[in-house]
């Protein structure tokens, strides 16, 4: 049980970060904020700096605000955020996703920086039934060391190999047994349009590769950026149906992270960075009550020239707030019926 309490400090890191770029940006800006929270629901701690009321609430986990001048009545508030340049409030309400952004790659940076990068290598746990692989006499226990006489060491050059053959067949290398083999593999064009042989990586062989700290930022980055797009192409497939939906409440994802917890740091943080990069991404789509929806009201705001009714806005915002605490309640309760 205790691995689950490290959902909070997860969370509550990734929530803080979020909720911070909004501060900071409005802060710049010279937007008087009200109060600065993190969670949601009742007020667990409270205290008051300057102008701000800085505030845990009870529910950690399920988010935070900035509530600022401007939003609540007091528009004509010369400090208020309704007062800013469109541009500025576009700024203001990008910053939180962006800061989920910068603390994935600061997060991947530390841990490459420090631990160094982890490298599947090209050990063969096991081929898929009926793939090429499998038809050329590739086994689980397998090293790819080689293919088409260029050295192989990890998984990912070996699928890197295996796209860039365009179907043309490969000699591959493989030490069994002690012995060195040669195997020629033909990869096969799967179904999402990659070249593929049908081989599954061994979990279990990996190294570390250690790295400067500018590589590891330039490594950061690079990961962020490609966690990024895989979710935004799985998002993609599930709205054109070429992927089931696959839908995680608190208590699947509280799950996932006291899982990590007891796969050791390394993988806790990495899930952190994940996580913060889903956050990001899921705060910009075109959702009421989403960072993403503020960004398209702004953007009507700029190319009519005027302000959309703020009672209509605010009701639209209210009433997606309403739908996602509705969704997140049904998959709450989806699984802890799993799990009961």
């Amino acid at each position: 049980m205790t691995s689950w309490l490290w959902a909070v400090p997860v969370f509550g890191l990734i929530i803080l970060v979020h909720e911070l770029g909004h501060f900071l940006a409005a802060k710049l800006a010279g937007v008087r904020i009200h109060e600065f929270a993190i969670g949601l629901g009742p007020t667990v701690a409270a205290v008051r700096r300057g102008e701000t009321r800085y505030t845990l609430r009870l529910f950690l986990i399920l988010g935070g605000f900035v509530r600022w001048a401007g939003d609540e009545g007091d528009l004509e508030d010369p400090r208020g955020f309704t007062a800013k340049p469109v541009w500025q409030r576009m700024l203001i309400i990008f910053a939180g996703p962006a800061m989920n952004f910068i603390l994935a790659v600061a997060l991947l940076a530390a841990l490459f920086g420090w631990h160094g990068q982890p490298v599947t290598l090209s050990y063969v746990a096991g081929v898929l039934p009926g793939s090429p692989a499998a038809a050329a006499g590739i086994a689980a226990g397998d090293r790819v060391v080689a293919i088409d006489g260029r050295p192989i060491r990890s998984f990912v050059e070996l699928a890197e190999a295996v796209r860039e053959s365009h179907g043309r067949t490969l000699a591959f290398t493989v030490e069994r047994q002690g012995q060195q083999l040669t195997i020629p593999v033909e990869p096969r064009l799967d179904a999402d349009g990659q070249y593929r042989v049908g081989i599954m990586p061994d979990p279990d062989r990996v190294e570390y590769r250690r790295m400067g700290w500018g590589e590891a930022l330039g490594q950061g980055v690079s990961v962020t950026l490609h966690v990024a797009g895989g979710i935004l192409r799985a998002v993609g497939d599930m709205i054109t149906g070429r992927q089931a939906p696959q839908l995680s409440g608190p208590v699947g994802i509280v799950q996932t992270v006291a899982e990590a917890s007891r796969q050791g740091l390394d993988t806790l943080v990495s899930l952190a960075a994940v996580l913060s990069i889903n956050i990001g991404l899921f705060n910009l789509f075109p959702i009421p009550a989403l960072d993403g929806s503020r960004l398209v009201f702004l953007s009507l705001e700029a190319l009519r020239g005027q302000r959309l009714n703020p009672e209509r806005e605010n009701m639209a915002h209210f009433v997606g707030f309403l739908l996602l605490l509705g969704l997140m309640a049904a998959l709450t309760y989806k699984e802890l019926m799993a799990l009961f």
